[in-house]
């Protein structure tokens, strides 16, 4: 058998990223190509690789965020919206529906195959070896993907090398379910936990160095999913100590009170999380015309195809903004960064008004009109989740400070804290913020309602409740007032029901924001085997 033609690395990745796999695999069967051929050597040619690999995967943007939103409580479609959006939010999606299509998954995770398969992590540039970067970022990369695979059908066929012959095709290949999946990403993920990030440096824009996510992130939330909750608290701790990522009061929207009355609002600071210049973004699906791919939930929020349901708007509004024993006043100033229905581009050139709220975040999401990001991680996010671990470990307490007064030396040194966190012997490393990097933590919820570490009698645990499971209630009504419209919702609601063991939790949840048909919608809820996508 004599090797007829060489495939070139970089030729042999475009073809990848251009063509379908039964349009890749149709080949004269007088061709053979060795796998040295499609070895990825250089730190040059490993980089152009890795960017094929975010060329695919801004193909799963929109959908990341309508999938995880839609079938949600925060999210609806409008009588404008197409026959496709609709039919995710009736839970009713058909096998035509773009949105349920499984193939841009895969083809991310056939690029990142590719990668890791090939890419030789030998090269040395003095005594670094770069390309284990470049192994470490595909690695975290095809670990999303597959995790929205199985939380999105229920299961995924777990494939660890690339296709690229009829021969592969026909493999039999190994299907997992969510449990199986963690395992397997957990072990996958290891090893490369400690590595330095990958810089894209002039191969991509600065948005598309954005989508590296962070593998103890990633590692976070699988251990969670699985139910390994000191695991879990680790690996978001061992993030935000080692990268001082921190919830600041840099992005807090508030109120000037006169005479204990509300009369202004200080300049909005809020929303500007959600802009290309936000400094707390650990994550993100990048999208630009460098890649060919269109972004359209600026489209879709904008013409109200797409819009806020009640229940978020509710949330809001029902939110005490605490400013001192004798001054408060009704709503969580975070709406003002989510919904609305004006928008003003920072420049002014930009006005959008409609009669109804409209979703205002991924308008914001904008450097300009061709440059746009879809957040997928962000320091919220991280102490959000990590108060999710510790509190099902039963630090309760510190795990409400995450989003009432914040994680800092000052709310470490209360006797309630120090009690709970060293009731079985020494203190956990994972529950020490009492070290001066974290000074400047403050809750969630002081972003949007004031001096909410000075309160003592609205928002706190009341007695004689399971502190465990109001904690965790009040987690997710805080991830429903931070995060809203960010792709999280419905997964969210997931963990916690299964968690649980009880549909009528995300069920009961998501049908209220029905109106003609929400006996219906939570009937069909009750079945878990409705929260997953057709194959």
């Amino acid at each position: 058998m004599k090797k007829i033609s060489y495939i070139p690395v970089l030729l042999l990745m475009t073809t990848l990223l251009m063509v379908s796999c039964d349009g890749l695999l149709n080949t004269d069967s007088e061709r053979y190509t060795f796998d040295e051929d499609y070895r990825v050597s250089s730190e040059h040619d490993s980089l152009y690789a890795f960017v094929g690999i975010l060329s695919q995967l801004q193909k799963i943007g929109d959908r990341y965020v309508l999938l995880g939103e839609l079938r949600g409580d925060l999210m609806e479609t409008t009588d404008d919206a197409s026959l496709y959006l609709k039919q995710m939010q009736e839970f009713n999606i058909t096998s035509d529906n773009p949105y349920a299509s499984t193939k841009e998954y895969y083809a991310v995770i056939n690029n990142c195959n590719y990668v890791i398969q090939y890419v030789d992590t030998s090269v040395q540039d003095g005594s670094d070896k770069p390309n284990y970067r470049v192994m470490a970022a595909a690695k975290a990369i095809r670990a999303w993907t597959y995790l929205q695979l199985v939380l999105n059908y229920g299961s995924a066929n777990y494939i660890t090398n690339a296709i690229l012959t009829s021969d592969d095709v026909e493999k039999t290949y190994d299907e997992v379910d969510l449990s199986e999946l963690c395992g397997l990403l957990i072990d996958d993920l290891l090893p490369f936990k400690d590595i330095e990030p990958l810089n894209l440096g002039t191969f991509a824009s600065f948005d598309a160095q954005l989508s590296l996510f962070p593998i103890k992130f990633l590692l976070g939330d699988l251990y969670l999913w699985s139910g390994s909750y000191q695991n879990a608290a680790r690996m978001y701790y061992d993030l935000m100590y080692d990268e001082t990522l921190l919830i600041t009061d840099d992005y807090a929207s508030t109120w000037v009170f006169e005479n204990n009355i509300p009369t202004e609002k200080n300049d909005p600071l809020w929303y500007t999380l959600f802009t290309t210049t936000s400094t707390e973004t650990l994550g993100a699906l990048a999208s630009s015309p460098d890649y060919g791919n269109a972004f359209t939930l600026d489209t879709l929020c904008a013409l109200r195809q797409i819009a806020p349901t009640d229940v978020a708007i509710n949330n809001w509004a029902e939110q005490v903004y605490f400013y001192s024993t004798y001054a408060a006043t009704d709503g969580d100033l975070r709406a003002d960064g989510s919904v609305g229905t004006t928008y003003k581009s920072k420049d002014g050139y930009t006005i959008i008004e409609n009669d109804d709220p409209m979703i205002l975040k991924y308008l914001y999401l904008s450097k300009e009109e061709t440059e746009k990001v879809i957040i997928v991680y962000r320091n919220s996010l991280l102490y959000l989740r990590y108060a999710e671990a510790i509190n099902q470990l039963g630090y309760s307490q510190l795990a409400f400070e995450a989003i009432k007064s914040g994680l800092n030396p000052t709310v470490s040194a209360k006797a309630t804290i120090s009690k709970e966190t060293t009731s079985s012997g020494s203190q956990p490393y994972y529950l020490n913020f009492s070290w001066y990097k974290f000074t400047n933590n403050i809750g969630t919820r002081m972003r949007g309602l004031g001096n909410q570490d000075d309160d003592t009698t609205n928002y706190i645990i009341p007695a004689n409740v399971d502190t465990i499971e109001y904690v965790e209630d009040k987690i997710v009504e805080e991830l429903a007032l931070e995060t809203a419209f960010e792709g999280n919702r419905f997964h969210d609601l997931m963990r916690v029901a299964l968690r649980r063991n009880d549909p009528a939790y995300l069920a009961d949840k998501v049908s209220k924001k029905y109106t003609t048909n929400k006996d219906a919608i939570n009937t069909k809820l009750l079945d878990t085997a409705n929260w997953y996508l057709p194959k």
